[in-house]
């Protein structure tokens, strides 16, 4: 694992860290705001440990929990985040490998197949973080194989880069722009910010995008 992979795993553990946080506070929203926290933590951890590691399967087992058994959003949500410290854990000491080697396209086609599920279940906040982070991940994917350099940079300088490098033109900067308006106000609680048609159309487009440029 490179010092600039690790790196970035950390940032994405500790952006669910904080999401959870939010969710500690107590405030009114935690209920309908909890699945959202669910696909994002799911999509971190598939991303630095792989769905089927022990580590997914814990997330997956608590959502299902959380669902059935009727736990109370604060414990379900306290859970997870114990998953992700122990987790963040693994990967400062060097015990998390590589899922670099991984068929990205297939994992991203993985990802958007469950936001568009989502979405078509009515869970449109969770299918719009989902189907943003894989965008996220593929323009990290896109600016290593164009060698722009991905370091800790957030994925709207990512895009101004590809952008600048011709890489892509000015349409495509600006859809990613929006896509990532829509994620960002699902993954912080903007609901109102956009509507089951815009996710829905961001989840095809975004899959659209992935296939006409592949990393």
């Amino acid at each position: 694992m490179d010092t600039s992979q690790k790196q970035q795993w950390l940032k994405h553990i500790d952006e669910a860290l904080l999401l959870w946080h939010d969710l500690a506070e107590g405030s009114d929203d935690a209920l309908p705001r909890l699945s959202g926290f669910f696909a994002f933590v799911w999509n971190v951890v598939c991303s630095v440990a792989g769905e089927k590691s022990d580590y997914a399967g814990r997330i997956f087992g608590f959502e299902q929990n959380y669902i059935k058994e009727r736990w109370h959003p604060s414990f379900a949500a306290e859970n997870v985040a114990e998953v992700l410290r122990s987790l963040r854990r693994a990967v400062e000491m060097g015990l998390v490998p590589d899922q670099a080697g991984l068929v990205r396209a297939e994992l991203f086609g993985d990802f958007l197949d469950m936001a568009g599920h989502l979405h078509e279940e009515g869970y449109k906040d969770a299918a719009a973080v989902i189907a943003g982070s894989s965008l996220e991940a593929h323009l990290r994917a896109m600016s290593r194989k164009a060698d722009t350099g991905t370091g800790n940079k957030r994925a709207a300088v990512l895009n101004d880069e590809l952008k600048a490098a011709n890489v892509y033109g000015k349409g495509d900067h600006k859809q990613i722009t929006a896509w990532l308006d829509i994620r960002n106000d699902a993954a912080h609680g903007n609901y109102d910010g956009y509507g089951q048609t815009q996710v829905e159309l961001m989840v095809a487009g975004i899959r659209a995008f992935i296939d006409r440029n592949p990393a």
